[in-house]
């Protein structure tokens, strides 16, 4: 018997080591919603790193969320965009029936779900509280998101978990942009879509990000689309 136990003790041993190896980490949302701000970039584009350095200007705290979507429509300039994807892509092209512009374009500022093209003169306003409060939680590879609705709740959600990274960097050698050493934050490198769900009834909401990085939840109104809550977890490397 003796043998067995000390095999038990010291598989016991090995799960408890293997449990706290795994990161663990929450972050709960405030009352007020914070502004979401969504930066449609790219690296071909001669006009984008002014957008890009205004990005990286705004408050680090949580009353901004800001996300930079770096699109591939301008690779064909010379330069391939290394975090360019087709999913910001087609994101910035669904977008249009939600913020109100007509036209791809960069550098494309979008606040709250709405194009604004006046964004080097904007500043945040009053943030509003929010109809609905999330918890995100990694235990290990996954992070969980629980959600506790209020009375002004919209009745359908949907939204994006978002995997993003910060304090990225490259040196552009062909291009609009040739000779820039270009710097990037909240870089947006891996989507999931969430299909609309009943907010009284959510689904279990999960993602298991493929790499470094921050993750964020944003929820969307699914009827209008608009930014309802967003949520930002910087403890999910």
């Amino acid at each position: 018997m003796k043998p067995l136990k000390a095999l038990s003790a010291a598989l016991l041993a090995c799960l408890s080591a293997s449990s706290q190896a795994q990161p663990s980490c929450s972050a709960r949302s405030t009352a007020l919603a914070p502004t979401v701000i969504e930066l449609y970039t790219s690296q071909g584009c001669s006009s984008c790193p002014p957008a890009e350095r205004w990005l990286a200007a705004l408050p680090a705290d949580d009353s901004v969320l800001a996300l930079a979507f770096h699109v591939q429509y301008w690779d064909y300039l010379g330069w391939r965009d290394r975090f360019a994807s087709p999913q910001s892509t087609q994101r910035q092209r669904e977008q249009l029936a939600v913020n109100g512009s007509r036209i791809l374009y960069t550098p494309q500022v979008v606040v709250d779900g709405q194009d604004r093209r006046d964004w080097p003169q904007w500043r945040p306003a009053a943030r509003k509280p929010a109809p609905l409060q999330i918890e995100l939680r990694r235990t290990g590879p996954s992070v969980q998101a629980s959600l506790q609705a209020g009375a002004a709740s919209p009745a359908r959600l949907a939204g994006w978990w978002l995997r993003s990274q910060r304090g990225l960097e490259t040196a552009v050698a062909a291009g609009e942009n040739a000779g820039q050493q270009l710097r990037h934050q909240h870089v947006v490198l891996q989507h999931q879509a969430l299909p609309a769900f009943d907010t009284r009834h959510a689904p279990p909401l999960s993602f298991r990000p493929e790499g470094p990085g921050d993750v964020t939840l944003l929820l969307t109104d699914a009827t209008s689309g608009k930014p309802v809550q967003a949520l930002r977890l910087a403890c999910a490397n």
